[in-house]
């Protein structure tokens, strides 16, 4: 009777290791088998205004790919004209994040190097004012083998372009050579990922030679001054500051209130000397 129960338990016990075996192995993933990851086509394109750009435009293309939680997949960075055209390889199934910055050479608001990485798009200095292209957009790979994995995104501009206008009398012969324009309570931090802007500051948005485009008008003369770019939000918003125009003989400071800015759209600033 002693032999048969211990046999009978033996059993039991053989057959709950299996079981419990088993069910181990029914969770736990098989290192051995590789995730399958196919290639994404990606072409990119900017808008200036509210038209995509027709001509050909040279510069910088950073993409940062985020899975779902914010974390960073993979980076890529290329030079060339736009529109640009890319591949990045990512896991069929997955749904990512794809977040893209443009700037045009010699617009540059991100320096790439060994040390960037696609999280550098999460808190971009913007602080200088630069001209740059971003957008955000989310897409999840196909698993069919058959379907060809493309996503073609048309970046815009994150700021507002503000012309300083400045009218003097025809023939005064007040020829500004530097300019400088500081704007007041600007976001100097522009997340990529998210679409916020953050850390509002004192912003130079220009400072040094001024562009002369003169054109006259009757006895007034309108040079347009400085050209140059504002954080701005889909919706109007308005900011403050000043400017500094200066020539051999004369010095003009003023200060500028309630301007309205939207993002992408352009703005002028009309004033005298």
């Amino acid at each position: 009777m002693e032999k048969t129960i211990s046999r009978l338990s033996f059993i039991l016990l053989g057959g709950a290791s299996l079981l419990c075996a088993l069910a181990l192995g029914s969770c736990t993933k098989d290192p051995s088998v590789a995730e399958e990851s196919a290639t994404l086509t990606i072409g990119a394109s900017v808008k200036d205004g509210p038209v995509t750009r027709a001509q050909a435009i040279s510069g910088e293309l950073f993409v940062g790919v985020f899975n779902e939680d914010g974390t960073l997949y993979t980076s890529a960075h290329q030079s060339g004209t736009f529109p640009q055209s890319l591949k990045v390889n990512l896991i069929k199934g997955m749904a990512y994040k794809l977040v893209f910055w443009a700037q045009e050479d010699g617009q540059q608001t991100i320096a790439y190097g060994d040390s960037w990485t696609g999280n550098d798009l999460k808190a971009i200095n913007v602080s200088a004012c630069k001209d740059a292209f971003t957008k955000a957009v989310d897409y999840t790979m196909g698993t069919d083998p058959s379907e060809n994995n493309l996503v073609e995104v048309t970046l815009e501009r994150p700021f507002a372009r503000v012309a300083l206008l400045v009218t003097s009398p025809s023939g005064a012969g007040l020829s500004p050579t530097f300019a400088s324009f500081t704007a007041e309570d600007i976001p100097t931090v522009y997340n990529a990922l998210s679409g916020e802007f953050s850390t509002p500051g004192s912003v130079t948005a220009y400072e040094g030679e001024p562009t002369m485009i003169e054109t006259t008008s009757g006895e007034t003369s309108c040079t347009e001054m400085l050209h140059f770019f504002i954080p701005a939000g889909d919706e109007a918003s308005t900011f403050s500051g000043s400017y500094i125009l200066s020539g051999d003989a004369f010095q003009t400071e003023k200060p500028v209130t309630g301007v309205t800015i939207r993002r992408n759209f352009r703005t002028n600033i009309i004033t005298s000397l």
